[in-house]
């Protein structure tokens, strides 16, 4: 399944450069059982690729910089929220219902996700794929894969029209295998 993720347009004035601002980006999402394979697309003017990207620690508050995330959500209504950044720390948190438990939980994994990074041409790609085993195939509903960019700008394939919410159910769409 292919995402177009545009800006949250209500956002306050930065002290970034429009130039460094992307103004939109591309996901493709497939699953391949028990994993899901996101493959986020940017410009790479936006970002200075380093060598080998590999998978670092668990760390807290990813979202406060450059934030790769998927929301996963199952029939039940509970979810798994995975958080990626460019150094290649990551975090999954479950949640019951939105946003609840507080603070989050950190999602126990039998088999670790994978992360890796490729420039071709002019394009960025950053590739994760995902352990969804703690899923049974037939309860994902959705997926909703979204980036924070820099602390500040907010990308999903839709938006609540008050403030930008990646917890919000009613925005995502729904999964059908690609």
């Amino acid at each position: 399944m292919k995402f177009t993720l545009l800006p949250f347009n209500g956002l306050p004035e930065t002290n970034i450069n429009k130039q460094e601002i992307p103004s939109e980006m591309k996901v493709e999402a497939t699953m391949s059982w028990p994993q899901l394979h996101l493959d986020f697309q940017l410009p790479s003017s936006h970002l200075s690729p380093t060598a080998d990207l590999s998978l670092k620690e668990r760390r807290d508050e990813l979202w406060k910089d450059t934030c790769f995330e998927c929301f996963i959500l199952s029939r039940k209504g509970n979810y798994d929220e995975w958080n990626f950044n460019l150094e290649g720390d990551w975090q999954c948190y479950q949640f019951e219902s939105y946003r609840s438990p507080q603070p989050p939980r950190e999602r126990k994994l039998h088999t670790l996700p994978e992360i890796k990074r490729e420039k071709k041409g002019n394009q960025l790609f950053l590739k994760l794929i995902l352990p969804i085993e703690q899923f049974q195939r037939s309860e994902i509903i959705s997926v909703h894969p979204c980036v924070v960019w820099k602390g500040s700008h907010f990308y999903a394939a839709a938006h609540p029209p008050e403030k930008a919410d990646f917890h919000l159910d009613k925005f995502y769409l729904n999964w059908r295998d690609a």
